[in-house]
């Protein structure tokens, strides 16, 4: 996936398409007004129209099969800065 700027919104190469014989791409930009809706990760990694966006199911973890562990969080206000802290990828 590509990612550009215009005007300093981020324009994603989200899709290649065959029409007609030759690959085209399917680019996408956050607007005001438009017919679709699509979703990005803010790091550029991953943009997709709505319809065809996809999320990975973590994998099962079997209940008591790991320990419970207390975490001291003082001073973490939210998600992020708690999976930062706690050095664990959010989910």
């Amino acid at each position: 996936m590509t990612v550009a700027r215009s005007g300093g919104a981020p324009v994603f190469d989200v899709e290649e398409v065959e029409v007609g014989g030759d690959v085209n791409h399917e680019f996408m930009a956050p607007t005001e007004v438009g017919e679709d809706l699509f979703v990005y990760a803010p790091d550029g990694t991953y943009a997709a129209n709505l319809e065809a966006a996809y999320c990975e199911r973590p994998e099962p973890v079997e209940p008591g099969s790991q320990p419970l562990v207390r975490a001291h969080t003082p001073g973490v206000p939210g998600v992020d800065d708690l999976s930062a802290h706690l050095g664990r990828r959010r989910s």
